[in-house]
């Protein structure tokens, strides 16, 4: 009789201290591999090391998590890679399907411009990165250009940098000719 008495308190004792605090992930993989196309045609493709997926409920938005490296690559009509974002974690959100990258940020365009900075945000729709922060661009030749935030499409191949800090690019005038 002692002994069900002190198995019940146990089992008691166990379900009160057992309490998950937060959300819990309805999907997690490891190495994980995504890829969005439209008309058959790939677009862009997503992997990484961690993805934590949270589907949508009453009270929350449903994300895709992906930590411990991102790595997106985005494809041009031919299907060659047109540029790719490596970052340290992302967060993307099902309804808007913009993703937020942080950590390490890194885009090169196919003519071998690299962007760095702390994060940025891809608006899938749009077709947009934003970028709120300092940004460094190094060109293929190693010239460098600092600004304060950057405005460009998904491809990174047309770009607008706000309040440029600091260049490293020299500007040679041309001579009219005679």
């Amino acid at each position: 009789m002692l002994f069900a008495f002190s198995c019940d308190s146990d089992i008691d004792q166990l379900e009160k201290s057992f309490e998950v605090e937060g959300r819990i992930p309805d999907s997690y993989y490891t190495n994980f591999n995504i890829t969005y196309s439209d008309s058959g045609m790939l677009k862009v493709k997503i992997t990484g090391k961690e993805l934590e997926q949270f589907l949508k409920t009453d009270s929350a938005k449903g994300v895709d998590i992906m930590k411990d490296s991102v790595h997106v690559l985005f494809f041009n009509s031919d299907l060659v890679v047109s540029s790719e974002l490596k970052a340290d974690y992302a967060i993307r959100d099902h309804d808007s399907q913009e993703m937020r990258a942080k950590g390490n940020v890194e885009v090169i365009n196919k003519l071998g411009e690299k962007l760095n900075t702390e994060r940025l945000t891809w608006y899938s729709q749009t077709k947009k990165i934003i970028c709120d922060t300092t940004v460094v661009i190094t060109k293929p030749n190693g010239l460098k250009i600092v600004g304060s935030s950057l405005e460009s499409d998904e491809r990174f191949e047309n770009y607008k940098i706000k309040k440029v800090r600091d260049s490293k690019i020299e500007f040679n005038r041309e001579e009219a000719p005679e």
